[in-house]
């Protein structure tokens, strides 16, 4: 058994120590911080002054009654990187129970685009914008926008964190590279394709003519409306407004473009390895997943094509 107060008296200490010493993601770090706040909290208003196995199972069964696996997984981490964390502090000798990792995982495939509809989004003209516009002025700006951070979500497999994050000072365009800050802060060098390097530089001389207009200054890529940098909301909307505009469809999320784009790159022959150094995946195993989504695209591609399949 180990006390509540015992608990919260070092949780402070426990958040001081992650951001310090752990090269965890910002959303990993806001995860742990929620999810050890919500078990401390749970026993408090159920009056857990002394917690002990009995308790965590109490735990476990109310997270099973609300929550997904893979959400219980995450919270169950958390849990025990706070529990590890007293053990180094020496404030406890040992876990006061078995905390569990290895519930069963749901084995989901991630929804992906196929590639008539990347084409179609990527390739969805302007319907304000009048033929004899020029590109670059405010008025076409948005869709400029918009339609680049589709490119950078597909073309590079960009996570949306790491979209939003890009300062002009990222891009080498003489060396046709983006760098990138990506999950555990490590730094990569995305290459660039003609496309994707020809979209950024119109971008940035009409993003020059916007901000010159709205009288803003800064150094981050992606801009709203206001002249301000876009926040991972602001992409989210302007990404699940695209798709009910352009494909009628809303059960995407931004982060489809990147399973897409391995999925497509992996279809058209692409080696498993050159994808995980796209994708930034530590393990290989994490790229091999989307050996199964392709096998599942081929399948439904012969069985449509296929002349006896009626």
């Amino acid at each position: 058994m180990i006390s509540l107060v015992l608990l919260r008296k070092n949780f402070d200490d426990y958040l001081k120590n992650l951001t310090k010493t752990k090269k965890l993601a910002k959303n990993t770090l806001i995860a742990y911080e929620t999810d050890v706040r919500l078990f401390l909290n749970f026993c408090s208003v159920n009056k857990f002054s002394q917690i002990g196995e009995s308790e965590y199972h109490i735990f476990l069964k109310s997270l099973f009654e609300e929550k997904k696996i893979k959400t219980i997984l995450r919270m169950n981490y958390g849990l025990k990187s706070f529990f590890n964390f007293l053990m180094e502090k020496k404030s406890i000798a040992s876990l006061p129970f078995e905390i569990s990792t290895h519930f069963k995982k749901p084995k989901t495939l991630p929804k992906i685009f196929n590639f008539s509809e990347i084409n179609f989004l990527l390739n969805e003209k302007n319907e304000n914008q009048d033929a004899n516009q020029d590109a670059n002025n405010s008025a076409s700006f948005p869709h400029q926008r918009d339609n680049l951070i589709l490119e950078l979500l597909y073309g590079l497999g960009l996570r949306i964190n790491e979209l939003k994050n890009i300062a002009t000072h990222d891009l080498d365009l003489s060396n046709s590279n983006l760098f990138i800050k990506g999950k555990g802060n490590r730094n990569s060098a995305l290459p660039l394709t003609p496309r994707l390097e020809k979209k950024i530089a119109l971008y940035l001389k009409a993003r020059q003519k916007y901000l010159s207009a709205k009288k803003a200054k800064h150094d981050w890529l992606l801009v709203n409306q206001k002249g301000s940098p876009l926040s991972v909301r602001g992409i989210r909307y302007l990404f699940y407004k695209k798709c009910l505009t352009v494909l009628k469809r809303k059960e995407f999320y931004p982060h489809s473009l990147r399973h897409s784009i391995a999925t497509h790159l992996l279809e058209n022959g692409a080696d498993l390895k050159r994808i995980q150094q796209l994708l930034r995946h530590r393990s290989l195993e994490t790229t091999q997943r989307y050996t199964q989504i392709s096998k599942k695209v081929l399948k439904e591609k012969y069985l449509k094509s296929h002349p006896l399949n009626f």
